[in-house]
C-alpha cells in the first residue's frame, strides 16, 4: 500500500512534520505532554471531561477541578533564537515537554507545565536550553492562527 500511495505522487513526512503541525494548533502528544501522572486538569483538557457522568476516574478529576492544580499545561512561543525540547527546565518552576521550529511562525515553539499562579497568556518565562537561558512568552491555544 505504501509503494502505491507513493507512486500516484504523495511526499512521505516524518514525526518531524507530525510534531511541528500538532504543537503549532497545541496538540497533545501522550507520553510527552500528558500521561498517567498527569490530569486533565494539569493538562488543560478538563472541556473534555463531565464528570457527572460518572466515567472512571471522574472523582479524581471532579477534586482536581475544585481544589486547582500546582501546574497548567501551556503553549509557548520563545522570543527570539532557540529551540526548547522536551525535558528542558522552566526558570523558576516547570518543565518544557514539547518543543520545536515552527516554519509557519519562524521561530521556536512548545508547551510546558508552569506553576499555575504563573499560567496566564502574556506571561514572559526563561527556559534553560542547555544551560541558556532563552526568553519565552506564554500564549493562548492555538499558537498558530491562519490569516484571514
Amino acid at each position: 500500500m505504501w509503494d502505491a500511495i507513493v507512486e500516484a505522487g504523495a511526499t512521505p513526512a516524518g514525526l518531524g512534520a507530525r510534531d511541528t503541525l500538532r504543537l503549532e494548533v497545541c496538540f497533545h502528544l501522550y507520553g510527552n505532554d500528558m500521561d498517567e501522572r498527569r490530569n486533565p486538569i494539569e493538562a488543560t483538557l478538563g472541556w473534555c471531561c463531565k464528570e457527572t457522568t460518572g466515567f472512571i476516574g471522574s472523582d479524581a478529576v471532579a477534586r482536581a477541578r475544585a481544589q486547582g492544580t500546582g501546574e497548567k499545561l501551556m503553549p509557548f512561543v520563545i522570543d527570539g533564537s532557540g529551540i526548547a525540547r522536551a525535558g528542558n527546565p522552566v526558570i523558576g518552576g516547570g518543565v518544557v515537554t514539547s518543543g520545536t521550529f515552527s516554519p509557519c511562525m519562524e521561530r521556536g515553539i512548545g508547551m510546558a507545565y508552569v506553576p499555575s499562579g504563573r499560567a496566564e497568556p502574556g506571561t514572559a518565562i526563561e527556559i534553560d536550553v542547555r544551560g541558556t537561558p532563552r526568553h519565552a512568552v506564554l500564549e493562548r491555544k492555538p499558537l498558530y492562527r491562519k490569516a484571514s
